[in-house]
């Protein structure tokens, strides 16, 4: 009987150190899994906090995020570089979620649009047109590509150049 009360004692002791003010258990920081942290890079992207949903997407890849996760991170991070004006980067991600997921329109859109603001219009055209194959009723990809062969025939540079998509009013392109 009085082993059994030093062993609940000490067992008391213990947890009362471990949450007595200025311990190390205080002071731990809480760890984020990266289904949590790709939750946190949406939320930001929504309200416009590109810097910080851009920061978060590459901190998800970085841990890893599952098969199922990561075509989604990739092109959410190509979409935060592409509003960050960070184009060669943001068709990197783009062109890494097509290679993942290459049955996704919406990466294709994002790429076309990244490559219409690099000036490269042949290859934005045939971003939009790979994507209107998988996804022919899409009108945002109809109306990209319209503008963007319109601009190609007229030879305007795409750097600085409004994009087709109206990416920043949405939140998201």
């Amino acid at each position: 009987m009085r082993l059994r009360f030093s062993v609940n004692w000490l067992a008391l002791l213990l947890v009362a150190m471990l949450w007595a003010p200025g311990t190390a258990a205080q002071k731990l920081e809480v760890v984020l899994q990266p289904s949590d942290i790709l939750h946190r890079a949406g939320s930001a992207l929504v309200r416009g906090n590109t810097e910080e949903a851009a920061e978060l997407y590459s901190q998800a890849l970085k841990y890893g995020v599952s098969d199922r996760e990561l075509y989604k991170a990739l092109n959410n991070l190509c979409a935060a570089q592409y509003l960050l004006e960070q184009f060669d980067a943001a068709a990197e991600s783009c062109r890494a979620a097509i290679a993942h997921r290459s049955n996704r329109w919406m990466a294709y859109n994002n790429l076309g649009l990244v490559l219409f603001r690099l000036g490269r219009y042949e290859e934005a055209i045939r971003a939009f047109e790979q994507g209107l194959e998988l996804a022919p009723r899409s009108d945002r990809l109809k109306k990209n590509l319209a503008l963007t062969e319109r601009a190609y025939r007229s030879g305007k540079p795409g750097r600085g150049a409004p994009a087709p998509d109206r990416a920043r009013s949405r939140g998201v392109i």
